[in-house]
């Protein structure tokens, strides 16, 4: 049996990859190996996937066909794993990193990014930082420092600042307010 990959819109965190495994359980595939964004399955019949886009959507996710929207979705996912991972990715810049995970060039990524989105890489990773901002002080379990550092900021003014352009708020002020975050894949 050949393996297929079935490429999969809106997932972006561990409970994403449940749901979703679930449901390859429920109709007969619990072999299936669920990533963030895709799935590899051997022997999936394609006269199941109306069946299956039915299924996803019910719980927030979608099919996807098309070569380029499957490449977005693949830079999403490397983005919201690279900003929400626990550990640094290191010195080595975004661009390289999504250039070397994808195997294409940068400007041929944000190009193609940027027309589907309507943002830039760049701009969309900020959103994303933000957010695990949010999160990170929310929880607080780790002082603004701590989180600069965790999320790869050459200094805490320069987060401080990044925050505060998008949120009109400083990290201290935003400890302080009661509204919540957005969920990450609404970013």
């Amino acid at each position: 049996m050949e393996e297929q990959v079935i490429y999969i819109r809106n997932m972006v965190c561990p409970r994403c990859i449940m749901a979703v495994q679930q449901i390859f359980t429920e109709i007969g595939h619990p072999e299936a190996v669920v990533n963030m964004g895709n799935v590899q399955v051997n022997g999936f019949s394609q006269d199941h996937l109306p069946m299956l886009a039915k299924k996803l959507e019910v719980i927030g996710f979608e099919l996807i066909g098309d070569a380029n929207a499957i490449l977005v979705e693949q830079i999403k996912s490397i983005v919201i794993e690279m900003v929400h991972r626990t550990t640094p990715q290191g010195n080595i810049k975004n661009s390289v990193y999504l250039s070397q995970r994808l195997h294409r060039s940068y400007s041929s990524l944000s190009k193609l990014f940027s027309k589907s989105q309507g943002i830039t890489i760049e701009r969309y990773i900020i959103l994303q930082k933000i957010e695990r901002i949010k999160e990170l002080l929310e929880y607080g379990e780790l002082n603004i420092s701590e989180i600069a550092d965790l999320l790869g900021y050459g200094s805490l003014s320069h987060m401080s600042r990044q925050f505060k352009s998008v949120t009109n708020y400083s990290p201290n002020d935003y400890k302080k307010k009661t509204e919540g975050r957005k969920g990450i894949d609404s970013v």
